[in-house]
């Protein structure tokens, strides 16, 4: 091979796989964000010189803890599921995959046809389509795959070329709406897996790329329509009461208000009756009274000495 990576040598019940150094982000538990990713490759698959096709090989998601299905017996499982389960018994090693398969198994929609197909947790697609692969070898195929997180759609374009170059035509496209964060962990490894059986293939990528979104690990600021706003910061969440609560706060005012009026108006009324009630104090009526009843000592004597000087003329 003279350059890319060889999934499988020209071999008999060989599973292969390659896997990107480190996991990808796939998605934030905190916030339910999700990566959108596009991964694009070229491909061949040779054969030994037999007539018939094998097995092909897929483009595969995996939590990081997969294991690779090692044992014989393989034949048909693309590598994804062990040999001793059946196509749909993938619980203790969960997928999602896209396969891009020679060979038609009974579980597989198209009888005696090449397909390209979107799997979940099984060998059997959720949804496929058939795919021109002529099996000589001498065509490189190029795919490419696609998440788009808003969508929640999977989708893969494959393109083939009329001989050994890069000059790629269209061929169709596959689409598939689903929500990955249902299947797979946050952290996820990813990569290629192929595999061979009673006939033997070589399986090729001759070059790679992948471009991913992160998903946002902390949610902004965001104004909704609630009486309660929830705002997340990375130390927790705390919540602001919205426009119901602003109403009650200016009633709560206007009240405070009126009650500090009534109560300043209480203060003034007490201090303005005690300043009358010292102003009326000073104009003490026990004084009057006295005036009015004292003796008018002077006018009697007068009187008293006129009828005893009348007396002694008589």
């Amino acid at each position: 091979m003279n350059s890319g990576i060889q999934l499988t040598g020209f071999g008999y019940y060989v599973i292969g796989q390659a896997r990107y150094f480190k996991p990808m982000h796939l998605w934030d538990a905190t916030t339910g964000d999700v990566a959108s990713f596009t991964t694009t490759f070229t491909f061949d698959i040779s054969k030994d010189g037999s007539s018939s096709c094998c097995d092909g090989l897929a483009f595969f998601l995996a939590p990081q803890n997969y294991s690779i299905p090692v044992g014989g017996g393989a034949s048909g499982r693309l590598g994804l599921i062990y040999a001793n389960l059946t196509y749909d018994s993938a619980s203790e090693n969960p997928f999602v995959a896209v396969e891009f398969d020679t060979y038609n198994n009974e579980w597989d929609a198209w009888n005696d046809s090449s397909h390209v197909g979107i799997n979940i947790n099984s060998l059997q697609s959720v949804s496929s389509k058939r795919w021109n692969y002529n099996g000589n070898g001498t065509r490189r195929m190029r795919a490419r795959i696609s998440y788009n997180k808003d969508a929640k759609m999977m989708c893969a374009s494959w393109f083939s070329s009329r001989d050994d170059n890069d000059q790629f035509e269209f061929e169709n496209t596959l689409c598939y709406g689903v929500d990955l964060t249902n299947y797979l962990p946050e952290q996820v490894v990813f990569g290629f897996t192929s595999s061979t059986a009673w006939r033997s293939h070589s399986h090729n990528i001759r070059s790679w790329s992948l471009n991913s979104s992160d998903p946002v690990t902390a949610r902004p600021n965001t104004t909704t329509n609630t009486t309660t706003t929830t705002i997340a910061t990375p130390n927790g969440s705390f919540g602001r009461k919205g426009r119901n609560n602003g109403k009650n706060l200016i009633t709560g005012l206007s009240i405070l208000i009126l009650l500090a009026g009534l109560a300043l108006a209480a203060i003034w009324f007490c201090v303005y009756r005690r300043f009358c009630w010292r102003q009326n104090a000073d104009k003490s009526p026990l004084a009057d009274r006295e005036l009015v009843s004292a003796p008018m000592r002077g006018g009697s004597e007068g009187q008293d000495s006129s009828s005893s000087g009348g007396s002694a003329m008589r």
